[in-house]
């Protein structure tokens, strides 16, 4: 009987701490799949309340598995990096070419999703972006 006061709860820790992690890992294999599923386009960035949307007018955006995102306008095709993170509800990118992809670098903390859309702001020391982007059909 002592044998079992002593071994239940170190085995119900256990089973705690792993199923824990097996639906952090299946939130984060959704996730994964959300955002690498499928193209994006650009709905709206705004620095404050000023609209640069027509910038990216005819870019399109593929997430990849690897941590790449391709942004393709037309024939033109740029690519950058991505990291996104469930627990603290960001998306971290960079394009190291110039404008307009690059005012898509830095760590977006996601504001509000749904199955066909990310909205999502960055704070700078200058101003605040708010990008929202639309899964492309």
């Amino acid at each position: 009987m002592k044998f079992l006061r002593i071994c239940f709860p170190v085995i119900f820790l256990f089973f705690f701490f792993s199923c824990k992690k097996f639906v952090e890992n299946q939130k984060e294999k959704a996730a994964m799949s959300f955002i690498t599923d499928g193209h994006w386009e650009i709905a709206s960035y705004l620095v404050d309340s000023t609209s640069i949307t027509d910038q990216f007018g005819g870019y399109k955006f593929k997430f990849n598995d690897d941590g790449t995102v391709d942004g393709v306008n037309g024939s033109q095709a740029e690519k950058g990096t991505w990291l996104g993170n469930v627990n603290d509800y960001s998306i971290t990118s960079e394009f190291p070419s110039g404008p307009p992809l690059n005012k898509l670098n830095g760590k977006w903390t996601i504001k509000d999703s749904g199955l066909t859309y990310v909205k999502a702001d960055l704070p700078t020391d200058s101003a605040t972006m708010h990008l929202h982007l639309i899964k492309v059909p």
